[in-house]
């Protein structure tokens, strides 16, 4: 029986270490809500290990992780962008939300604070819109795709997810797809 250590391919251990095994059905909470829930509990694996996590009611969607995994507030989604969250559980069953760039955005040079946290000081970057990946050790179980039009903000955990001029989408995740959704 093959394990996940006669794996030689880092990126092909680390995919496997995190996956979610059931389609949890992630929606708004309801209807004028800044919150998630989904319909079904949450099957999971981390390193090999199964676990399961109740369906969850008004979770919070503010930010935890920037999009390298890196913890983080997150920032204010400016009008005119799509940004992406990504919703992770840990074995512990602590849920994590994590912020993609936006096209084009400019990245902090302050490992400290934001976008830029976990990158190395000094250095600049331009966003690239695509997903945000889980944290190491969380399985990744859900996405919003947030696009804001007109002069619409968007601050996760705070504006509702049905505003005038916010649209969210949510997908169900096994892993992070591969290409923007």
């Amino acid at each position: 029986m093959s394990k996940l250590s006669d794996l030689s391919n880092g990126a092909l251990i680390a995919l496997l270490s995190a996956v979610t095994l059931s389609k949890p059905v992630l929606a708004i909470n309801i209807g004028g809500a800044a919150t998630v829930k989904t319909t079904a509990a949450i099957a999971y694996a981390i390193n090999g290990v199964s676990y399961s996590k109740a369906a969850l009611a008004a979770q919070s969607i503010a930010v935890t992780h920037n999009a390298n995994g890196s913890a983080s507030a997150g920032y204010v989604q400016p009008a005119g962008t799509t940004v992406y969250y990504t919703l992770g559980v840990n074995a512990a069953g602590t849920v994590s939300v994590s912020q993609s760039t936006y096209v084009a955005q400019a990245g902090s040079s302050n490992p400290a604070v934001g976008v830029g946290a976990g990158y190395q000081s000094g250095t600049s970057f331009i966003g690239s819109g695509n997903m945000a990946d889980a944290p190491d050790g969380y399985a990744p179980f859900g996405l919003i795709k947030v696009v804001t039009a007109g002069a619409a903000t968007f601050t996760a955990g705070t504006t509702v997810l049905d505003a005038a001029n916010v649209t969210a989408s949510y997908f169900d995740l096994f892993v992070v797809p591969a290409t923007n959704l």
